[in-house]
């Protein structure tokens, strides 16, 4: 541990529990009356507000001089404090793929969207999920949550802020305000700030078209008590997201096109999708015989709302009405919404020592959902009460220098699940996950399997465009994967390979029989895939050669669609100028994909969905790059995306009839501020 560092220090969070009329949350709930201009410079505001009451009116507790620097400023994850390991994490200075920021590469895993940021997310191919029950199963903008939605609890020795800009000539900005402080040197308080928004790039009206919003804040804070025994960790979140939806381009003028055409004639041009979300975390632990044993308690309180909204069908300019399957309510207009409240407690025991962690709990969840076809009617067509109660541990155990073992799963014991609607049903199901993982110096080899229920989507929905009753079955999951480390002067190296089998997957499909509907169906036979993936990193001198990579292969029934590769070099320049005072990166990257039949977008449900119609192309879209670092304080990059789109026509689709970025240039800059 650091030395200005209490041994054992955690903190608290300060927050705020709902918090629905706010002036953070009127300010975005007005975004649709408001210019963006206007509605960015309220919020700034308010955190101008909040940094003067915490950087200002908060007296520091009393320090020695001391030059502040990254080394004097630290964070650890809930997962540290949880495994009492207490790894202090140093604060990130590096520049190495700052460049790569739009949301389709993160932390070495692939992703489809619809070209911008903000934009709808799914990860291009399938992984595990260990979420148990019931849930409403909206996720396509998880990705936009600050921080990736992992809470970082700081110990600084002073005030920290930290402050990064994107800026694109295609309209896309990305502002982020992290600002933190100590007010004891057991006591953290912090705050971040995300403003995220992006310009359409097909179906524009005007210049200044918006693709997609975001607005999100977050309080945080940890504490320290006891002499050591005590911890506690929270956090509150705002996040507010909403997607200005076109459906694509009219499938008659796409084929006409070899360019990206921003004016395109697109299905909708006055839909919106939204997300809008309170989280309220919080987790504490009290030890009561050193690390051999501990009591700890964990708190998640999400209230959750979720919608499309079009008022404007009579305006023909405004649709292309044939783009819609149905209209079970309104055919003048669409609003509907799904909303969940969902409560979490787990309370457990722990224990620790050199060789080995153990940790078991219980934990409660109460979920209420409802589904509205349109907003106005009083009774929604889907209320749901689900409460269930869970069985959970993990272990870890250090049986030599070289041999380590993992262990975790859940189980679902008791569950009530009801309905105030004749026509739904909702089973009791009994979800469970186990998962296992062995470690030999630098090699792992790690399986599981998970039974899940379906999200509550899939069971049933009903809004002025979809509507289906389902009764699906629990899906399946088998997983065997191995790793394989190789680090070496100048070489380093990851390899995953791994197969994963699936029982009764559901997936969402059109639907043959309605015109431009889906539906979701369950496979009921078996499903075998097949992946691997692999990070490589080689460096000569100041040239360097970096990559990912990630090959997969379906073996069974054709309901599950990705690449059969997928691919991300980059080989760069690296040196340090100016007596060192600047790090710079020069280089070229590549973003490589073969063609397959990709999911399409289904902007009623903020979903996506197989299709059999369009033929995503193979596509090498190559960039220019320089990312530099200044006296490890000051970050600056440059790009140029796309470049290949300046010689010749080089159009192409992350969705089908969504198109990718054409040629731009964007910039961004970083400036972290320790005093």
């Amino acid at each position: 541990m650091y030395p200005f560092i209490p041994k054992q220090a955690i903190y608290w969070n300060i927050s705020m529990v709902y918090c629905r009329d706010s002036a953070f949350d009127v300010a975005v709930e007005r975004s649709n009356y408001l210019s963006l201009p206007e509605m960015n410079i309220r919020i700034r505001v308010y955190i101008l507000i909040l940094g003067a009451s915490m950087g200002w009116h908060i007296r520091a507790f009393a320090q020695e001089s001391v030059e502040y620097s990254p080394e004097t400023t630290v964070y650890y994850l809930e997962s540290d404090v949880y495994s009492d390991t207490l790894l202090a994490h140093a604060t990130d200075t590096g520049i190495t793929n700052m460049h790569m920021y739009n949301y389709q590469f993160l932390n070495h895993r692939f992703y489809q969207n619809l070209a911008t940021i903000g934009s709808a997310v799914k990860p291009l191919y399938p992984e595990p999920s260990f979420t148990l029950g019931y849930l409403g199963g909206f996720s396509s903008f998880d990705p936009y949550l600050p921080n990736g939605g992992e809470m970082r609890y700081f110990d600084t020795r002073s005030p920290y802020t930290d402050v990064r800009y994107v800026q694109g000539n295609t309209g896309e900005s990305k502002l982020t305000i992290d600002f933190t402080r100590n007010v004891s040197p057991l006591i953290n308080l912090g705050a971040s700030y995300q403003s995220l928004r992006s310009q359409k790039i097909i179906g524009k009206l005007t210049q200044r078209d918006v693709h997609a919003n975001n607005q999100s804040l977050e309080l945080n804070g940890s504490v320290q008590g006891l002499k050591g025994k005590y911890n506690l960790l929270a956090h509150y979140r705002i996040f507010r997201h909403t997607q200005d939806e076109s459906g694509g381009l009219i499938p008659s003028f796409a084929d006409t096109l070899d360019y990206i055409e921003q004016d395109g004639l697109v299905h909708i041009n006055n839909g919106q999708s939204f997300d809008r979300r309170n989280t309220f975390h919080l987790y504490q632990d009290l030890r009561l015989k050193g690390k051999y044993l501990s009591i700890f308690h964990s708190l998640d309180v999400l209230s959750q709302k979720v919608g499309y909204r079009d008022t404007t069908y009579q305006d023909a300019s405004s649709a292309d009405l044939s783009y819609f399957p149905a209209f079970f309510e309104d055919s003048n207009r669409t609003d509907h919404v799904q909303r969940s409240q969902q409560w979490d407690h787990k309370i457990g025991l722990k224990s620790s020592a050199k060789n080995y962690f153990l940790g078991a709990y219980l934990q409660y969840r109460s979920l209420e959902y409802t589904a509205r076809a349109t907003s106005g009617l009083e009774d929604p067509v889907f209320p749901a009460d689900i409460h269930s109660v869970m069985l959970g541990g993990n272990a870890k155990l250090q049986l030599s220098d070289t041999v380590g073992l993992e262990f975790k799963g859940q189980q679902i014991l008791l569950q009530n699940a009801t309905t105030q609607s004749d026509q739904v049903s909702l089973p009791s199901n009994y979800d469970y996950y186990l998962d296992g993982l062995l470690r030999y110096k630098s090699v792992s080899l790690g399986m599981g399997r998970t039974v899940q229920s379906p999200s509550l989507w899939q069971v049933y929905t009903r809004n002025n465009h979809l509507t289906w009753n389902n009764d699906f079955k629990p899906v399946s999951t088998n997983y065997l994967y191995g790793k394989l480390k190789y680090d070496t002067k100048g070489i380093h190296a990851r390899v995953k390979l791994g197969a994963t089998l699936l029982d009764n997957y559901i997936y969402l499909v059109e639907d043959e029989n309605s015109n431009g509907s889906v539906k979701p169906l369950q496979h009921t036979e078996r499903l075998l895939l097949f992946s691997g993936s692999l990070y490589f990193r080689a460096q000569w001198r100041s040239l360097v050669l970096e990559s990912d990579m990630t090959a997969a292969r379906n073996t069974s029934a054709d309901v599950i669609r990705f690449p059969a590769l997928s691919a991300y070099p980059r080989l760069y320049l690296e040196r340090r100028y100016f007596n060192k005072v600047l790090l710079a990166q020069l280089g070229v990257e590549s973003v490589i994909r073969t063609s397959y039949f990709g999911d399409n977008y289904m902007p009623f449900l903020q979903q996506y969905y197989v299709q059999n119609d369009f033929n995503l192309k193979g596509q090498s879209v190559y960039g220019i790059f320089f990312n530099g670092n200044f006296k490890g304080y000051y970050d600056i990059f440059f790009k140029l995306t796309h470049v290949n789109d300046i010689t010749a026509s080089s159009l192409y689709y992350t969705a089908p009839y969504y198109s990718g970025m054409p040629f731009s240039f964007q910039f961004g800059a970083r400036v972290r501020f320790f005093d």
